[in-house]
């Protein structure tokens, strides 16, 4: 009698996103791609379409896709409250920006990685959860700007708020 290992069976049928380095089963990928001969899986269309830009930077031997830690992820949003009260600390600011384009932890991770390695920032976290990044940076090192720059770089986009105001009481133009 042949022994049969499940573990062994299902990840027959597993492959990794080589963008976010997230595990993907073959037959629920959100998305493939061929290339050089060979089928890619991905777990988001955004993965696929980073890897289609540049299939060779996410095949290069010295691309490293972020790898997701065990437990206790801010991506993951298990510590939303781990930089509540951070921005305290000699001058430096807090920033607050929703993040568009994120279909998985190993996105979230992979910005927050980015982020972190700006010169000025002292810490980042990316929650996947509520599509938020929160930055503590030096603001006489590093502009917030640099942060939009960063995200947008790697294929995720910042949202914008626009709002509109009603004044009352203006009667001529000196109120104006």
């Amino acid at each position: 009698m042949q022994r049969f290992s499940l573990s062994a069976w299902y990840n027959k049928f597993m492959a990794k996103d080589v963008v976010c380095g997230m595990e993907v089963h073959e037959d629920k990928a959100a998305a493939t791609t061929e290339y050089g001969g060979k089928t890619y899986y991905f777990c988001s269309e955004h993965c696929k379409r980073e890897f289609d830009r540049d299939p060779e930077k996410y095949l290069s031997p010295t691309w490293i896709p972020v790898e997701m830690p065990d437990s206790g992820d801010v991506a993951h949003g298990e510590n939303k409250d781990a930089l509540k009260g951070e921005e305290a600390a000699a001058g430096a600011r807090r920033i607050d920006l929703p993040v568009r384009g994120m279909s998985c932890a190993g996105c979230a991770a992979n910005i927050q990685k980015n982020l972190g390695l700006l010169k000025g920032v002292d810490k980042a976290n990316v929650n996947f959860a509520n599509s938020m990044a929160t930055v503590i940076f030096d603001p006489g090192v590093v502009k917030p700007d640099a942060f939009i720059s960063s995200i947008r770089e790697i294929g995720y986009d910042v949202g914008t708020v626009t709002i509109e105001i009603p004044i009352e009481g203006i009667v001529c133009a000196s109120c104006v």
